[in-house]
């Protein structure tokens, strides 16, 4: 089992209801997801650097054109939530970290003498195919 569940496209109706829910924790926290935004953004069709996409992504703490906005960035990919930590080398790094300086100690180091793994393609739809 690989895990996927699958993925949606936040455009049209998917985006009008994303962009609700944002609204709304954007109007009730003081914190403002940028990613979140430039998901928004990008689903409503601003690409690249416009110097549009500050007002878009819709949080003061990013200035015009400083976000490179990705046409996938609107879908939202969903996976297994196990199966992706059993795959994670992080994962089985940190999992037993009791803080976040030893999870930080722990990162640092391993992230110097551990050889970083292959590229993993992404399945091709000629797999896929029934």
């Amino acid at each position: 089992d690989d895990g996927f569940f699958g993925c949606l496209s936040v455009c049209g109706s998917p985006l009008t209801f994303y962009q609700s829910c944002l609204d709304y924790i954007n109007a009730n926290q003081s914190f403002q997801s940028v990613l979140a935004g430039c998901i928004s953004a990008s689903g409503r069709g601003f690409f690249g650097d416009e110097k549009e996409s500050a007002d878009a992504e819709g949080t003061p703490r990013v200035s015009a054109g400083s976000c490179f906005l990705w046409p996938l960035m609107p879908i939202l990919w969903a996976f297994d939530i196990d199966t992706v930590s059993r795959r994670s080398r992080i994962v089985s790094w940190v999992k037993h970290a009791n803080s976040m300086r030893e999870l930080h100690q722990i990162l640092r180091y391993k992230r110097q003498v551990t050889d970083l793994r292959g590229v993993e393609e992404l399945p091709r739809h000629v797999d896929y195919r029934c």
